[in-house]
This record gives structure tokens, C-alpha cells and sequence, in this order.
């Protein structure tokens, strides 16, 4: 699946209100606030986690075909494709600009040992924490390579919605055990659930 990099912040959603949007405003609306995107610096590198909106990858989808009808049947085709599942993305930056895969790196199989490292052995970093301590591991990854455009590692991240997204917790608690970059603790980044959830956002194309 393409990951389409953008700042997607949250929907201000009033309770108990359905808000009818276009896709072109839901998009714009999604510009104007973070609240779906947190972050961990320290003195050398950032980690930044951003969650990717059903409706947002549904709508991606959907401007794939062309016509008003296409649209329509390609959104709710996809909603539903993606609806099971939440999406993150999460990004590891060197806060001197340096790229990520040769920051540090001394010779090819180094770096070949940090490209594989990324693309399969990352399993264990990441995670999400319940209330009651049970951990909540990725169901897939995927490291989105850049091929040059980016000195950054952005890896697409998915996990069980009804434990994570949907469950009736206040909180969302993702944690990046770094086992690459040489950071001093584990990373932990909080997200307001309520921050998360779609139920009132109905699309009109």
C-alpha cells in the first residue's frame, strides 16, 4: 500500500454531531491540528509517530478513479478494507539532517546490516500498552524506503483497531524500543484517544 506523507492532524468533533464533509474539506481540515501526531527528541535524534485516519486512506483510495459514482462505491470499498485496522507511521530522524541509514556507518555491510535491520528485524521495537499492562505488538510493518528523497526512516505500522483505536480506553500509549539509533530510553509518545475516533465524520462526494 502507498503511505501518502502529509501532516494529517484531527477533526475537532463535537459530540453527538455527524459533520458532512467533502473529501477536499475533510483534507483541509486535517491540516489545522497535531493531535493525531506525537513525538520524542532527544539531543541527537527525533521520533515521531503519526496515526493515518480510516477516512484519510479511504479518501486517498477513492481519488484513485474518476467519476462521482467510481468514487463513491471506491470509497466505501476501502473504508471497509481499512476499518480493522489502525495505521501508523513512524518516522526516525537525525536532528543534524544526516541520513538515517549512514549516520554512523563505516562500510557497505554496515549499512546492509541497517537496511536489513529496518525492513525485518524491527518487530520487537515498537508497541502499544494497554491500562492493564497487556502489550499490543504490530500485526505488520512495512519500511517505506525513499530511495535518496528523505534522510529520514519512515516505516508504515499496522495494529488490531478494536485494542488499540477503538477500545474504551482514554488514552493511546506507543512505545519505540530503539535498537538502532543509540538512544537512551525508550521512547514514549501518548495519544488522546477521543483524538482518534471517526464516528461522526460522514464523507458526501
Amino acid at each position: 500500500m502507498k503511505v501518502y506523507y502529509a501532516v494529517i492532524p484531527c477533526l475537532f468533533i463535537l459530540a453527538g454531531c455527524i459533520h458532512n464533509y467533502s473529501p477536499a474539506e475533510y483534507l483541509s481540515d486535517l491540516q489545522k491540528n497535531t493531535e493525531i501526531i506525537r513525538q520524542y527528541s532527544d539531543d541527537s535524534h527525533t521520533i515521531k509517530c503519526s496515526y493515518l485516519p480510516t477516512t484519510f486512506l479511504a479518501i486517498k483510495d477513492a481519488q484513485k478513479v474518476t467519476g462521482h459514482e467510481q468514487m463513491k462505491a471506491e470509497f466505501k470499498e476501502a473504508f471497509k478494507k481499512y476499518n480493522n485496522s489502525a495505521y501508523f507511521t513512524l518516522t526516525l530522524s537525525s536532528n543534524t539532517g544526516e541520513n538515517i541509514l549512514m549516520e554512523n556507518v563505516r562500510s557497505k555491510e554496515e549499512y546492509f546490516s541497517r537496511m536489513n535491520f529496518l525492513t525485518s528485524g524491527m518487530t520487537d521495537s515498537f508497541f502499544i500498552i494497554q491500562e492493564d499492562g497487556d502489550t499490543v505488538k504490530s500485526s505488520l510493518y512495512d519500511y517505506q524506503r525513499s530511495y535518496g528523497n528523505s534522510p529520514d526512516a519512515t516505516l508504515l505500522m499496522v495494529f488490531p483497531k478494536s485494542e488499540t483505536v477503538n477500545n474504551k480506553e482514554e488514552s493511546l500509549k506507543f512505545y519505540y524500543k530503539d535498537k538502532l539509533l543509540g538512544l537512551n530510553q525508550v521512547a514514549r509518545l501518548v495519544f488522546d484517544n477521543k483524538a482518534l475516533k471517526e464516528d461522526n465524520i460522514n464523507i458526501t462526494f
